[in-house]
């Protein structure tokens, strides 16, 4: 049998095959933890460490019989962007189609739960707070301070987007947060309403408050 393990680890997948009597003649793992790799190939010296699963081209892999993974997670709640609007991870559904970092809706093909420790909470200005587990990797950019001579002051320079795994985070990282391109416009909304509605969300308030020299004035004014 030939195998694909993603987020492979420690290749407990290739333990739970040869304990279930299961011959394995090739078994591809994909993971990019150092210690869990060294501890796999310690174990199972044949495994083929193939890197990280976002570089993987699957159309190599399309003659395995078996493919294994358990990907890093997201709390129940957690709000996902599909076609049918923001919905809670528990909620989506195979067939659902969620937006990617590439800006492109892709079709959900399995979905899957368990419990686990360990919960990180990410805040990230503009987007919603949100638990993940520290495995859990994001799409970000390394920013520094570099003096520009010609303008005689400083300016912001970045590194070309990137996967870090939330544990390994310090906090400088700029979070890249994919841009829905899709229009629902439900309640037939005009363009100034729309306006009016995203300036109050970004700068109107209500308040009770009313200053004492306010009411002196009206008073003043009804005894006049």
């Amino acid at each position: 049998m030939k195998v694909l393990s993603l987020f492979d680890g420690i290749a407990t997948g290739y333990e739970a095959l040869l304990k279930a009597g299961i011959k394995v003649d090739k078994y591809y793992a994909s993971e990019i933890d150092k210690s869990a790799i060294k501890i796999a190939l310690k174990n199972h010296p044949d495994i083929v460490e193939i890197g990280d699963v976002t570089q993987i081209d699957f159309n190599d892999y399309k003659d395995v019989d078996l493919v294994l993974g358990g990907s890093p997670c997201f709390v129940a709640g957690t709000l996902i962007t599909t076609k049918r609007g923001l919905i809670p991870i528990e909620e989506v559904e195979i067939g659902d189609y969620v937006l990617t970092h590439t800006n492109e809706f892709h079709k959900v093909l399995n979905t899957m739960s368990h419990k686990h420790k360990g919960i990180y909470v990410l805040n990230v200005f503009g987007a919603y707070k949100t638990e993940l587990t520290g495995n859990h990797r994001l799409y970000v950019r390394d920013r520094r301070r570099v003096w520009d001579n010609s303008n005689r002051t400083n300016i912001w320079e970045y590194s070309e987007p990137y996967w870090k795994s939330v544990e390994k985070c310090d906090g400088t990282e700029m979070v890249l947060i994919p841009v829905n391109k899709e229009e629902i416009n439900s309640k037939d909304l005009s363009n100034d309403e729309c306006w009016l509605i995203g300036r109050f969300i970004a700068d109107g308030h209500l308040s009770n408050y009313k200053r004492k020299e306010r009411i002196a004035i009206v008073k003043q004014l009804i005894i006049q």
